[in-house]
């Protein structure tokens, strides 16, 4: 069973990743009905082909597919499960969760929402807001096979990948989680070498074209921080307050299953002292500047020509 190109699809939260999203949607021609506590995030949407709701609720009462890109675990509850929540519409069949939350809260939401008939779409999406502007955002999905047909056309409008890791929710959580406490390792190692070759006084820009040819490399490497680090823009797209939530699931995650992790859990620790100095709300590649604080270096702006021979 596919979607009706000419039912409207609901969106909830219209932020950094929300807005792009929708912006795809409405690309592609569909009629949307959107919904942010933050009505200055939903005004510069609001058109004929885009409505713009009251509540959660209102979406749900409009849209049979309802997709939530919120910044909290709490916010998911909220829009989901509270007293004004999609729980309480009547065209919903589809809830597609795309934040990344662990599989405890998607799995406790699936199952509340089942007792009102509304089956649940684990879809967490991975790429940052340039991928999202260009509608190829990663998504990879978990739930039931009628879930999947009824929302997959809506997901391929602002995703290039979309990959099936499970026939419930809680595997695409699982699947995201191990993603991002890769991403965020790949990250702090990453800055702990460039660390190491400023206070040697090893020319960055060499250093930095040996790991783009060499196996030390990584997606963390060649986005984060050749395009974010080492211009010092800093401003990849994803605020550190969002690693301290998905590292705090990561925890949540491998605690339920009786897991060590070592790796993973000073990775956690990492970012958790590093926030303890920085500002919550600053991008995540600013951990860059806890490392210069704590081991008294600085990384040099280096502009790196990408494509030289």
């Amino acid at each position: 069973m596919t979607f009706d190109i000419k039912a409207e699809i609901g969106l909830i939260g219209t932020g950094r990743m929300g807005r792009p999203i929708a912006e795809c949607l409405l690309k592609a021609g569909r009629r949307l009905a959107v919904f942010d506590r933050d009505l200055l995030a939903t005004s510069a949407l609001a058109s004929s082909q885009c409505s713009i709701c009251p509540s959660a609720a209102d979406v749900a009462n409009k849209a049979p597919i309802v997709l939530a890109c919120v910044p909290s675990i709490e916010a998911f509850d909220d829009c989901t499960l509270g007293n004004d929540g999609l729980v309480h519409g009547s065209a919903i069949r589809v809830y597609v969760h795309l934040g990344t939350t662990g599989p405890r809260n998607v799995i406790r939401i699936a199952e509340q929402l089942s007792a009102r008939g509304i089956a649940t779409l684990d879809a967490p999406i991975s790429g940052g807001m340039g991928r999202a502007a260009a509608g190829t955002l990663s998504s990879m999905i978990s739930g039931s096979g009628d879930a999947i047909d009824r929302a997959s056309e809506a997901i391929r409008l602002y995703s290039s990948s979309l990959t099936v890791v499970g026939d419930a929710p809680g595997a695409a959580q699982i699947a995201k989680l191990i993603n991002n406490m890769l991403s965020a390792a790949n990250l702090a190692a990453a800055i702990e070498g460039l660390i190491v070759a400023s206070k040697a006084n090893v020319d960055i820009s060499a250093l930095t074209e040996v790991l783009l040819r060499s196996t030390g490399g990584s997606y963390a490497f060649e986005t984060k921080i050749v395009e974010q680090v080492l211009t010092r823009q800093f401003n990849f797209g994803g605020a550190l307050r969002i690693i301290r939530k998905d590292m705090e699931a990561w925890r949540e995650m491998i605690e339920d299953f009786g897991l060590a992790c070592p790796i993973g859990s000073e990775v956690h620790k990492t970012y958790m002292r590093a926030m303890e100095q920085l500002d919550p709300d600053d991008d995540m590649t600013s951990i860059a500047k806890y490392y210069e604080t704590l081991e008294g270096v600085a990384i040099p702006k280096v502009t790196i020509q990408r494509g030289k021979s």
